[in-house]
């Protein structure tokens, strides 16, 4: 499972998301390239479950609220994992899970799930439970035509 570095969030939620939980000072909704001697990517895994079962599919994204250097892991099987060279920075993160049935499916909630986490510098390893008490589900039905 790789980790890519994005220039851009997933999705407009996200970016919404992110738009609305960031500090003020923070202005757009994109990332930038990476200083690799001034900012340094950490090696990130762990499992996310939704009410006790393996997510399938989808992302976990961090988003470094210091430097706003973004990374998503590919969830596949209800496991993510980054490299050392694309996972995120250290320091305080925001984590959005984006959870799928499959990796070209919608997603199973309207909005991703957050929580903020401390990125140490020698690694991120935490799994995620979510429980549907925490989350919106997505209702596909409003993307359809009224025709």
């Amino acid at each position: 499972m790789a980790c890519n570095v994005l220039r851009r969030f997933p999705s407009a939620a996200v970016c919404v998301v992110l738009c609305l939980l960031l500090p003020s000072g923070f202005v757009g909704c994109s990332g930038t390239e990476v200083d690799v001697g001034k900012n340094p990517r950490i090696t990130a895994s762990g499992n996310v479950e939704f009410d006790g079962q393996p997510v399938p599919a989808g992302t976990v994204s961090f988003m470094n609220i210091e430097t706003g250097y973004t990374a998503n892991c590919t969830i596949s099987g209800g496991s993510y994992e980054s490299g050392s060279s694309d996972g995120p920075n250290p320091g305080e993160n925001l984590v959005m899970v984006d959870a799928r049935e499959d990796a070209d499916g919608y997603s199973m909630w309207s909005r991703p799930w957050t929580k903020k986490v401390v990125v140490s510098e020698s690694g991120f390893s935490e799994d995620f439970s979510i429980t549907s008490d925490e989350v919106q589900p997505f209702d596909p039905a409003i993307l359809e035509d009224d025709d």
